[in-house]
């Protein structure tokens, strides 16, 4: 039945092994002398920073890619995407997400961006073919990656709104039900853990880097939205 296809693509899900942030920046330390492209690398680290799905952010386009100006001697460069097709787009409608991005990494982006035509998306299919077989070279997948970000975002400190307003999920429920870690569940619902003060401490000592990610997502009401 209906229910029970959707029942095992969540169990499916739910089972995806997590990449871990260690193993991205070893795949993405071999982008200046792999042999792949670098639409391919910066589509890996983008899956990372932005937690977005693959197929969601291969079908952004150039035009909706808005790389900030950081000031001098930041390293994290402000990024917005808008989000017109896909996953995502399908339950929320059109989006933005702001988010804080490694300046490395935005020199990737810059170049990616500079390298396509306004129309096409800005990875194609054959990239994110070649990423995945890069993932799973490491034992990852590209599902991996957002279940990772994700998990991340947690273990420094990130409440689980903050979390949600990043991946999308409309419940706590469902956001943990993907996420599939006890120790990140604890972290993002200190009522579940034991030491509420040990909690508030290391919240305290992580919050500048959360500030510094700057997770931000807005609906965008588009013109046949308005009547």
């Amino acid at each position: 039945s209906a229910l029970a296809k959707k029942q095992r693509a969540q169990e499916g899900g739910s089972r995806t092994a997590a990449v871990l942030k260690d193993t991205i920046d070893c795949i993405l330390s071999a982008s200046k002398s792999g042999p792949h492209s670098v639409a391919t690398w910066a589509f890996i680290a983008m899956l990372w920073w932005t937690a977005a799905r693959p197929a969601d952010l291969r079908k952004v386009y150039p035009i909706n890619i808005e790389i900030g100006i950081a000031s001098e001697g930041d390293e994290w460069i402000p990024l917005r995407l808008l989000f017109l097709e896909g996953k995502g787009v399908a339950f929320w409608g059109p989006y933005s997400l702001s988010v804080r991005i490694p300046r490395p990494v935005a020199r990737l982006l810059a170049e990616c961006v500079r390298s396509r035509c306004v129309e096409e998306h800005l990875f194609t299919r054959g990239e994110q073919r070649a990423a995945a077989r890069i993932l799973a070279s490491e034992g990852g997948s590209l599902r991996g990656i957002r279940k990772g970000s994700l998990q991340f975002l947690a273990s420094i400190g990130c409440d689980e709104k903050d979390i949600r307003m990043l991946s999308g999920h409309r419940t706590p429920e469902r956001l943990l039900e993907f996420l599939d870690s006890r120790l990140v569940q604890l972290l993002i619902h200190p009522a579940m853990a034991a030491g509420r003060f040990g909690f508030r401490l290391f919240r305290r000592g992580t919050q500048r880097l959360v500030q510094l990610i700057g997770i931000k997502r807005m609906l965008v009401i588009m013109p046949q939205d308005i009547i």
